[in-house]
């Protein structure tokens, strides 16, 4: 399993495991030029990896106990805080917004593709 480690204002943090990593974009303590390593890797800009960004930024959904309302894993999974064993918990998605960063425009159609959707439509009617 990979580690990552960001480093800020001189301080190393980590390990911290992926899902770790885009919460911390999500939270704003990690931005685009915040050096971060995988393993034990040279350091780089976060706006170098990869699919990063784009992750962090799509939607994610946080789940809470129906008890006691506490914020759990995905079940199955015991609360944090009633400590009752949990195979279901209430869903929440969120919607997920980077500051300063916008994900790429979806790539249009190129005219041969919609000649031949429109060549397959015009079969079917």
């Amino acid at each position: 399993m990979s580690e990552w480690f960001v480093r800020q204002n001189e301080t190393e943090i980590g390990p911290v495991d992926g899902s770790g990593l885009l919460d911390m974009i999500r939270e704003g303590a990690v931005k685009q030029d915040t050096l971060v390593r995988k393993n034990d890797s040279a350091w780089f800009e976060a706006r170098s990896v990869g699919g990063l960004f784009e992750a962090a930024s799509k939607s994610s959904t946080n789940y809470y106990c129906p008890e006691c309302n506490a914020a759990v894993r995905k079940p199955p999974c015991v609360c944090p805080g009633c400590r009752i064993q949990l195979n279901y918990a209430r869903a929440k998605v969120v919607e997920n917004k980077i500051d300063g960063y916008e994900p790429a425009a979806k790539p249009k159609r190129s005219a041969s593709v919609q000649n031949w959707l429109r060549r397959v439509q015009t079969r079917r009617q």
